[in-house]
């Protein structure tokens, strides 16, 4: 895939689209496309093989703003990033499932979801060694992350007074899905900061 972008980069610097000096940015932008491209098409044949069609686009819609910009957890490669990120997705499938059968009371996935809200609101974004943030960014982060996940409480709480009760699971299972991210990425890097 290398190859092939930077044939491709090298193509329009000589057609004058993009400059020279550009190269290092748009080898980056394109990796990062064709990355979350690569993750698109697996989650959608997961969706397919499984039928989960409806619980993927939830996953997507829900976790691709909140890791965004809460940050978390990154995998040192592009197929570890697959491997996990779908990992998730069928992990969040597999327990919406379950939940969804047992047809848990309402009372405790609020309790789960006031619980995770907390956490979320008092422990913050997670920046990364290769990716740090300045103390401008974290706030201006936070608070677009803050705003997500607020609105995916609103989502949540229209979805279950619609009687859609499975789609409220999913997306507690994604805040699930970050927080653990978070949390994961507030421990590993953390303990790197020490050495």
């Amino acid at each position: 895939m290398g190859h092939i972008l930077e044939n491709l980069i090298t193509k329009q610097i000589r057609m004058g689209m993009i400059k020279e000096e550009d190269r290092e940015l748009y080898e980056y932008g394109y990796l990062i496309m064709c990355e979350w491209g690569f993750n698109i098409v697996i989650a959608a044949l997961v969706a397919l093989i499984t039928g989960a069609v409806q619980t993927t686009v939830i996953f997507l819609l829900s976790i691709i703003p909140l890791r965004s910009f809460a940050g978390g957890y990154h995998a040192s490669t592009p197929g570890r990033c697959a491997v996990i990120s779908n990992g998730a997705l069928l992990a969040v499938i597999l327990f919406s499932e379950i939940l969804f059968r047992y047809n848990l009371p309402v009372w405790s996935l609020f309790l789960c979801e006031c619980l995770l809200t907390v956490w979320f609101f008092c422990r913050g974004i997670a920046d990364t060694p290769t990716k740090p943030l300045n103390d401008r960014e974290k706030k201006v982060y936070g608070n677009v992350a803050k705003g997500c996940y607020l609105a995916e409480l609103v989502i949540m709480a229209a979805l279950v007074g619609a009687g859609k009760s499975k789609g409220a699971i999913t997306m507690l299972l994604v805040h699930v899905c970050v927080v653990c991210s978070i949390e994961i990425a507030f421990r590993k890097y953390a303990d790197k900061e020490k050495v």
